[in-house]
């Protein structure tokens, strides 16, 4: 059955994905050997050029579940590389017709053009995710004809070995997933909108409390001065200025009449 058919019955990708209708590649030293039966997919420009072939069939393909947090993902299981230390960055290629997996060859191959999408082949053995959600919307929206794509580098020493649909341990597929977002970035976000809510809250009961302000502290300000002036009229009110002066008076007294005994008028 067809793979595709699968995964459209299921209404949700399996665990494996979409495998590949055919992949294969083709090789300039062997320009009419077809290498489509074997469990490797190769692309180089070492000792010759070798071109990688991959053709998804998305006739059954569950384009509702692309939606703008997911991403189609091409993974590929690499076998061996040359320089492993090496991660390239290339274009993918786009076929210009339709090839047929167990007769393809250096002769035969399909013209290739750039489908403006940039991607990195790591180095490092074991599963690697390519995005390819521009290339598939295109696809999907018949922007571009799905022929297949292709990869190859002009790099000097250029040798990457991944494992074809025949090896069914770990065969090409496609899935989607979910957009990463980085913990970090979603932390930040998750603070810059608790800041937000405090600062518009803080704003708001600003704006609320704000009108009284003034106000209140005039009211403050006059019961200050009220308790001032009232305790200025306490001290220096006809109740205690009476007492004062009656006591400032018998004062003097006392002393003119000391004054008197100790320097009598002659």
């Amino acid at each position: 059955m067809n793979p595709s058919a699968v995964w459209a019955q299921a209404k949700s990708p399996p665990p494996l994905g979409l495998i590949p209708e055919k992949d294969t590649y083709v090789n300039s030293q062997y320009p009419e050997e077809n290498f489509g039966a074997e469990e490797k997919i190769l692309t180089s420009f070492a000792y010759c050029s070798e071109i990688m072939f991959l053709y998804f069939n998305l006739d059954q393909f569950p384009q509702d579940q692309l939606t703008s947090d997911k991403r189609a993902i091409l993974n590929l299981w690499l076998d061996a590389s040359s320089q492993p230390l090496q991660a390239v960055e290339l274009e993918i290629l786009l076929p210009q017709q339709n090839w047929q997996e167990n007769e393809l060859n250096w002769n035969n191959k399909p013209s290739l053009y750039p489908s403006e999408l940039s991607v990195v082949l790591e180095a490092t053995p074991g599963a690697q995710k390519i995005d390819l959600t521009p290339l598939l919307k295109k696809w999907l929206s018949g922007e571009e004809k799905n022929h297949g794509l292709a990869f190859y580098h002009s790099l000097d020493t250029f040798s990457r070995a991944y494992f074809s649909k025949e090896n069914k341990k770990n065969p090409p597929s496609l899935t989607i997933e979910d957009k990463i977002v980085p913990a970090l970035r979603r932390t930040s976000e998750a603070q810059d909108a608790r800041l937000n809510t405090s600062i518009t809250s803080a704003t708001n009961k600003g704006e609320v409390e704000g009108a009284s302000q003034p106000q209140a502290l005039n009211q403050e300000t006059q019961v200050k001065g009220t308790k001032t002036q009232k305790s200025f009229r306490d001290y220096f009110g006809q109740k205690t200025i009476l007492p004062l002066a009656s006591l400032w008076v018998i004062s003097m007294a006392g002393f003119l009449v000391k004054l008197f005994k100790e320097f009598p008028l002659a």
